[in-house]
């Protein structure tokens, strides 16, 4: 029996709707009590690339994020809105606060009583089941989770053609980390393998991709937003990056 998918359609970033199309979406593959139990410190690892506005669709739309924050809360457990942010942005707490109030984190946090990161510490773990990494830098609010919850935004990309549920756990490295892996694996198979490792150790419980309004063209940041108006959730990472690929009209052998 295969992984299951939960596909929603959802046409805008209306809250209520937002909310409907979420929970409906969750409902069909066990409800977010199958995943979060009460007590537990959740992260909920959104894509925070840069300091964004949301009608830019290079970040999760905040809808999505308070929706999933309060499903979160009404199991019992803690949200904290968590990322480390790309492109050689400096990983502070003035940083940090910069892009929550552009990406509409800040508003986030205050209707829903989630908490937002500003831990800007890392570790060093070993990761021997790693096929390139058997080491991995980790910002250490993924540490300290007891679960994390995968909430990327669906983006075609310049470098590894998308970016969607696995290459959004890129954003557990700490800071401009992100730049030496860029640096070092300039080949796009060796680039994906590290993100392959990241995945499995950081090994998220659920993922919800906002692909109401996806970028396509040469993102992460620089494509044109696309309406797809769909909600997707999954345990598995690569298995919604394979479904999403599909949807798009792209064989997901081509995307190492």
């Amino acid at each position: 029996m295969g992984i299951p998918v939960s596909v929603v359609k959802c046409g805008n970033y209306n809250d209520s709707k937002v909310s409907e199309s979420v929970a409906k979406c969750l409902e069909r593959i066990g409800g977010m009590d199958r995943f979060v139990k009460p007590g537990m410190r959740v992260a909920l690892k959104v894509n925070l690339l840069c300091a964004a506005r949301p009608s830019k669709a290079i970040t999760t739309h905040p809808s999505i994020v308070a929706t999933v924050a309060r499903m979160v809360k009404k199991v019992g457990a803690e949200a904290v809105i968590v990322d480390s942010p790309g492109g050689g942005t400096r990983y502070t707490a003035s940083t940090l606060r910069d892009i929550y109030q552009t990406t509409g984190m800040i508003d986030v946090a205050e209707r829903t009583g989630a908490r937002l990161n500003y831990d800007t510490s890392f570790e060093i773990v070993s990761f021997p089941k790693g096929k390139l990494l058997k080491r991995l830098e980790i910002i250490k609010p993924i540490l300290d989770a007891d679960a994390v919850v995968n909430l990327p935004k669906f983006k075609t990309h310049e470098f590894t053609y998308l970016t969607a549920a696995v290459k959004n756990l890129f954003g557990v490295v700490p800071g401009r980390t992100k730049t030496g892996y860029h640096a070092k694996l300039r080949n796009v198979q060796n680039f994906s393998e590290m993100l392959i490792d990241i995945s499995s150790h950081v090994n998220p419980c659920l993922t919800v991709v906002d692909a109401v309004l996806g970028m396509d063209g040469d993102g992460p940041a620089s494509g044109r937003p696309r309406e797809l108006g769909l909600i997707l959730a999954s345990e598995n990472a690569l298995v919604i990056d394979i479904l999403l690929a599909e949807a798009v009209g792209v064989d997901p052998k081509m995307i190492p």
